[in-house]
This record gives C-alpha cells, sequence and structure tokens, in this order.
C-alpha cells in the first residue's frame, strides 16, 4: 500500500513536470483569451450584411426602354441605385422553372438580394450544402465568380460603407453579371481602373445623399480601385464551417481606411466576410491563437490535439491544486513568517497565485475542453418535437408565384388589417375590444405609405403557409428599419409587462400566450408567396399549432420579455454574436418529451429562433457559463463583465508566467546538473 508521503510527491513532481511544458499553453490561451473579448474572429455580422446590400426597390422597376439605355451606356450600370433593370424581376416559381429546377422539390435558405455585383439573385442552398445562384431576371443559373464580378461586388459593397474615403461611383459591372446585356463588351481591367467620385448613387434613387466629406468630392482626386488578390480555399480567417458552401473565395482588398480584404463567394458572387486590418492582426494574437489553428489542415488530427491538451491542462491544474493545499499552511505559518513554505521570489508567487486563481483556470479548461464536444456528450438523440411543422427554411418554389415587384408594392402599401386565410381561427375579441377592429382595413392601407428600403426578401414555410419576410436597411444604431407597418396584437398584451407563465392548454382563460405590440423592427410583417397579400395570424393559432406538436402532453408557453439564462444577446464579435436577430417578447414552448425539448418562437412572425433539448442546456451551463461567465447581471452592468474578467485573466496571466519561469529554471537547473554528471562520468570512464 502507497504511504501517503509517496502519494504527496507522486502530485507535486506530476505536476512540476505537466507544467514545465503546459504553462506556456496556459499563457497563449490566456493571453488570447482576454483580446478575443474585444476582438473575435473575423466575421460578416447580419447588420454587416444588410448594411451594405443595395436596395431592391430599384431593381425591381424599370422598362425594356431601360435595357437599351443600359447597352447603349454602360456607365449607367454604375450605379446600383439607380432604376437599371431591364425587365421585371422573375418569381421564384419563374426562375426555378428557367433555371431547370424541378418547382415541386423543396429548396433551403430561399432569398432574393442584390448581392452579387449589385445584381438581384436568387440565392440557396443545395445539395452537399453548396450555396446557388439565380438570376432573378432571366432565370439563369449564374456561373461560378470570375475575377471581374468579384471586384465589382467588392465595390458595391465598399459604396455602402460609412468610412470614408469610398467611390461614388463603381467601375462598369462585368458582362459576367449581367447575363441580359450585350456580353461582346469589353471587361475592364480592375488593376488599373481608377474610380472618379460623383454624386452619391441614392441622389438618382430619389433620397438625399449622405454628408460626404469634402475631400471626397473633389473632382482631382483619384480614389483606386479594389485589388484583387487571387483565390483561397481556407486561410487563418476562414475557418468557419459556414463558408463551406461559399468555397473557393475570392480575395479582393479595399483601399479603405482598414485595408480591408473581402471574401467573395465563389458560387453566388456575394461577399461573405469582412476582414479590416485591425481585426486581421488581433485575429492572429486571439482566435487563431488561442483554437491553436496553425495546426488546421495538417497531418495532426485538430480535434483530437485539443481534447487531449486540455485534458492534460486539467491533470496539470487539479495536480496544482492538490500540491498548493499540501504545502500550505493554514493553521500556522513557517519560520520565514508565511504561510508558504518557499523563500521569497517567482515560485513563493507562483504558490500564492495558484491558491487564488486556481479554481478560475480550472474552469476555464474545463469549459474549453467542453467546447469541443468530447465524446459527443452534448449529442443526443434526435427530438420527437418537429418544430419545421411550426416554421422552416424549406419551401417548393412552384408555390412562389408573387414576382418580387408586387411584394415590394403590398410592402409600400402597408395593410395592415388583412385578414388570414382562414377567418374562423382568429381568436374571439376579449371585452372592452371592438368587435370590428380586426376586420375593417387599416386607413393606411388604402394608399402607399413610405417605407425605409428594403434589401432582401426571404422565403419560409410559417404554419404550412410558403410566405414572404422584407428585410429592410438597418438603421444606425444597428436595428432594422422598422415599416410602418402594425403588428399582430393581442389586446391583454402591454410591451412592459413582465415574464408571465401558463399552460397553452388554458387559452381561453385570458392568461393565453401574447404578441407585443410593433417591435419597430421590421421583422413582424409576412406576405403570402402565392400572390403578395398581407399574411396574418392570431395567437390562438399558433398556440394550437405548438400544441399540436405533442397533443398527449401539452407544452407550457412561457412570454420572455427580456433576456434570461437561456435567451440573451452577445456582442457581435462574440462566437454566437451578429449571426440572427434578437426579437422579444419571444414565447418559450417547453414540451415534457424524453429529450425535454424547448423552442424559442418569435410570436410576431411564427418563426423558430432556436431549439435545444437538456443535452444543449447542460452544455449552456459547462461551456458558455465557465467559459464567458456570461451572467446578465455582469453582461448588462458593463464594465462589471469587463473587470470581473480582466482580473480572472490577468491572474491566470501571471501563474502561468510565474509556472514558465520556476519550469526554465528548474530545467536549467537539471541540464546543468546532467552536465556535471556526464562529465564527471566521461572524467572517470577515461
Amino acid at each position: 500500500m502507497l504511504k501517503t508521503s509517496r502519494i504527496k510527491r507522486w502530485f507535486m513532481l506530476t505536476h512540476r513536470w505537466l507544467g514545465v511544458g503546459m504553462c506556456v499553453l496556459f499563457f497563449i490561451w490566456f493571453l488570447s483569451g482576454m483580446v478575443m473579448m474585444y476582438a473575435g474572429h473575423p466575421k460578416l455580422t447580419l447588420q454587416e450584411r444588410l448594411a451594405h446590400l443595395p436596395p431592391l426597390e430599384n431593381a425591381a422597376t424599370g422598362s425594356l426602354s431601360a435595357r437599351a439605355s443600359a447597352l447603349q451606356n454602360p456607365e449607367a450600370l454604375q450605379n446600383p441605385d439607380a432604376p437599371q433593370s431591364p425587365d421585371t424581376l422573375l418569381s421564384p416559381a419563374e426562375a426555378f422553372t428557367a433555371a431547370g429546377f424541378d418547382t415541386s422539390q423543396p429548396v433551403e435558405e430561399l432569398r432574393l438580394s442584390r448581392s452579387r455585383a449589385g445584381q438581384p439573385i436568387y440565392v440557396l442552398r443545395g445539395e452537399g450544402r453548396t450555396f446557388i445562384a439565380i438570376d432573378a431576371r432571366t432565370g439563369q443559373r449564374v456561373p461560378p465568380t470570375d475575377r471581374a464580378t468579384a471586384v465589382a461586388s467588392a465595390c458595391v459593397y465598399w459604396m455602402y460603407s460609412t468610412d470614408p474615403p469610398k467611390p461614388q461611383r463603381c467601375p462598369p459591372a462585368p458582362p459576367e453579371a449581367h447575363p441580359h446585356l450585350s456580353a461582346d463588351a469589353d471587361a475592364p481591367t480592375q488593376q488599373s481602373h481608377t474610380v472618379s467620385p460623383t454624386p452619391h448613387p441614392d441622389t438618382a434613387a430619389g433620397t438625399p445623399p449622405p454628408a460626404v466629406p469634402e475631400h471626397t468630392t473633389a473632382q482631382s482626386e483619384r480614389i483606386p480601385a479594389p485589388r484583387y488578390l487571387g483565390t483561397v480555399h481556407e486561410d487563418a480567417h476562414t475557418h468557419s464551417h459556414g463558408l463551406n458552401g461559399h468555397r473557393p473565395l475570392h480575395l479582393v482588398q479595399l483601399p479603405d481606411a482598414h485595408n480591408t480584404l473581402l471574401y467573395i463567394s465563389g458560387t453566388t458572387g456575394e461577399v461573405v466576410r469582412d476582414a479590416p486590418q485591425p481585426e486581421r492582426a488581433l485575429n492572429y494574437v486571439g482566435s487563431w491563437l488561442h483554437w491553436l489553428y496553425m495546426f488546421r489542415d495538417t497531418a495532426i488530427n485538430w480535434t483530437s490535439l485539443i481534447i487531449v491538451l486540455a485534458l492534460i491542462g486539467i491533470a496539470t491544474a487539479v495536480t496544482g491544486i492538490v500540491a498548493g493545499l499540501i504545502r500550505w499552511r493554514f493553521a500556522g505559518t513557517y519560520r520565514s513568517g508565511s504561510h508558504s513554505p518557499f523563500a521569497p521570489g517567482m515560485m513563493r508567487w507562483h504558490h500564492i497565485l495558484g491558491m487564488v486563481f486556481a479554481l478560475s483556470t480550472i474552469s476555464w479548461i474545463f469549459s474549453g475542453l467542453m467546447s469541443m464536444d468530447p465524446w459527443d456528450i452534448f449529442t443526443g438523440p434526435e427530438s420527437t418535437i418537429d418544430a419545421e411543422t411550426i416554421s422552416s427554411e424549406r419551401i417548393k418554389p412552384r408555390r412562389a408565384k408573387a414576382t418580387p415587384q408586387a411584394l415590394l408594392q403590398a410592402i409600400r402599401q402597408g395593410n395592415p388589417a388583412a385578414p388570414e386565410e382562414n377567418p374562423s381561427s382568429r381568436q374571439a375579441p376579449t371585452s372592452g375590444q371592438n368587435p370590428s377592429s380586426e376586420q375593417k382595413p387599416a386607413a393606411a392601407s388604402a394608399k402607399a405609405v413610405s417605407t425605409p428600403h428594403v434589401v432582401e426578401l426571404q422565403w419560409r414555410i410559417v404554419l404550412n403557409k410558403t410566405v414572404v419576410q422584407p428585410v429592410f436597411q438597418p438603421l444606425a444604431d444597428g436595428h432594422a428599419a422598422p415599416p410602418p407597418i402594425a403588428a399582430i396584437t393581442h389586446p391583454d398584451h402591454s410591451a412592459a409587462a413582465d415574464t408571465t407563465t401558463h399552460t397553452s392548454g388554458h387559452t381561453n382563460t385570458g392568461t393565453s400566450a401574447r404578441v407585443s405590440p410593433n417591435r419597430g423592427d421590421g421583422r413582424n410583417t409576412l406576405f403570402a408567396a402565392r400572390d403578395a397579400r398581407p399574411w396574418h395570424f392570431s395567437p390562438a393559432r399558433l398556440q394550437g399549432a405548438l400544441i399540436g406538436l405533442s397533443p398527449d402532453l401539452p407544452p407550457r408557453i412561457e412570454t420572455i420579455a427580456q433576456d434570461d439564462f437561456y435567451y440573451y444577446r452577445r456582442a457581435s464579435h462574440t462566437m454566437t454574436g451578429g449571426r440572427r436577430e434578437h426579437p422579444l417578447p419571444i414565447w418559450r414552448v417547453r414540451y415534457s418529451d424524453p429529450q425535454q425539448t424547448w423552442l424559442h418562437i418569435d410570436p410576431a412572425t411564427g418563426t423558430v429562433l432556436g431549439q435545444s433539448d437538456s443535452r444543449a442546456r447542460l452544455e449552456r451551463w459547462l461551456f458558455a457559463l465557465l467559459h464567458s461567465w456570461d451572467l446578465l447581471p455582469l453582461l448588462q452592468h458593463r464594465p462589471l463583465w469587463d473587470i470581473f474578467m480582466l482580473v480572472l485573466g490577468m491572474g491566470g496571466l501571471l501563474l502561468s508566467g510565474t509556472g514558465i519561469w520556476v519550469g526554465v529554471h528548474r530545467s536549467h537547473l537539471k541540464w546543468r546538473s546532467w552536465r556535471v554528471k556526464r562529465a564527471r562520468t566521461l572524467r572517470d570512464g577515461t
């Protein structure tokens, strides 16, 4: 049987020699982690993507005379905000038929925007998760992105930047980007082209131009054109799996203030990532270093490497805690007067720092291991709750017969009181409500109203209805601009209501789930994909559909009016931030199936915002909480979160730094002792 003294010695030796190597890795993790608090991996956030899209309205106007004008004057194509469409845009049903698709087969993630060199295209996800683009004017599948198209897409993106200098006109778009025009014109030489600033394109669209610094309007100044840098499959800034459907990527360098590097999709021609120079530099000392991306795409299995290193790190930290507790005198002191046996110096500091920051260090290493989902511990059986019955991005193009022109016209008219397809499903008015208030069209529906620019149309299925959701240009604060269209409102709801809990099986008691008034974010208006009529649904209908997913065990529905532990907003640069909208209030639907499925529902649009089971919520605790400490009291009271994280991070950094010094010093002593013994052995042998 092992003696206690021997066990103690093994703990100390294990920590000592594991720490010699692991303290360097710990130092890297702490340093890069603090960088990642303020600069994450480069990404194109949702708001950035929408802010750089030209308005759809100007692509959906024009006539055959515009085509002749464009053929005679290619300079007209330099202005993405000027009406330039030669023909009306095709509906998805028409475009997919022309492209040779079977319109009865579902497609995923269908959207329309002017994201390819300013030209309107339908984008969908095809087989193998690859994105496909179809010209919205001709219905032809667009060819793979070439150099000229990539530069043109980058230039249009640049035109919508908020930072000078920026061009007021783009180089002529390549013939390939305009298959409806004559293709015999020579493509411009993008490397040598320069752009002369001209009146802002928004002037042509009938809106006042933004203020432009005086130096950008001088006719004598020449702004260099974007510079094409070639193609890349994957580099230090494009490790995201979400880009796999766009590879290979075209690289275009903007001559802006930040030397922004744009990555253009090789399949659709869209800008899919922007990486300003400061972000690229911080990425190398942040995410790239933190995740050891230098070992990606090598002979080493990167996932296994991270898991093994994390396990060794946990062993190093745990043995360090045990060794530290063994050597620390809680009841008294050593002869030196210290609770630590070590003489003043780095070793004593390492001991003291370990006693203070050991637990936070272990929590970060352990939660980092959990981020890799080792041994699939967060992956379980598929849920029996079919959320796609409520909303889905898989639609059949044959059901999308409304043209973009009709949809945009309906958005401008803004009819807030259009009845749903089945009027009988609408909830009866409660006392105090005017029974005719839902039946009479609003006065505003009889005339067109001024709306913000629509930059994208998205198709989806909600409650078995194929609908279209317009996406508006973001406002200065990053939120989508509000259309002047009223939302569906339940009479007993208050926008400032506290979070309420109820069981959906009791909807007739007056405690039913409630939909907020107009949130002012542009997400609460849907239009029928068949005829472009505004389409609404009642809360009772949505509740009935949610109950129908588990009729034997009706779900529990909560109205979440503000962020909580499982539904909260993170900053756009973080791993989970900037990817999607964050509407409030929402419904949380809790099912009692074996997987304990939860759904987060946007009650204004019927969209399923997220689905989780008990394992996913366990990951929220073991990874997100322990790694980011994203508790709402901290996140909502900055800089409290910053102080908390920086103190723990600096403690870990100092703990690792003193460990490196101790390890190097001890290794030097061992090396010198070995050399002395070797010299003595050689001398005695001779």
